[in-house]
């Protein structure tokens, strides 16, 4: 039975959908807009291809973690949600320091 997800783990999974099939649609979709947010992103994760297996990779973990109900997977699967927000937020902070 699924459990009832936390607004957070809806946001990173469907952000993670949605740069899975962007970069699913158009593998080069990136590189052709000339925006300091999207290079510095490609730039932290290393490229494009790379981009789009680990957006796949959290989308899976989140969606096996709402059919789960132990703590142990629910950490793993937020921690590595975590991380992923994290380095999407950063990359938004280092191109545009004024939204902080």
């Amino acid at each position: 039975m699924i459990r009832k997800p936390a607004a957070i783990e809806i946001v990173i999974f469907f952000y993670a959908l949605y740069v899975t099939f962007t970069l699913a649609l158009e593998p080069s979709l990136f590189s052709k807009i000339d925006n300091d947010v999207y290079k510095g992103y490609v730039n932290l994760l290393g490229s494009q291809s790379s981009l789009l297996h680990i957006s796949l990779s959290v989308a899976i973990f989140y969606l096996i973690g709402f059919f789960t109900k132990r703590p142990i997977l629910k950490l793993a699967v937020n921690t590595i949600g975590f991380f992923y927000f994290g380095i999407v937020t950063s990359s938004f902070l280092l191109n545009y320091p004024n939204l902080g």
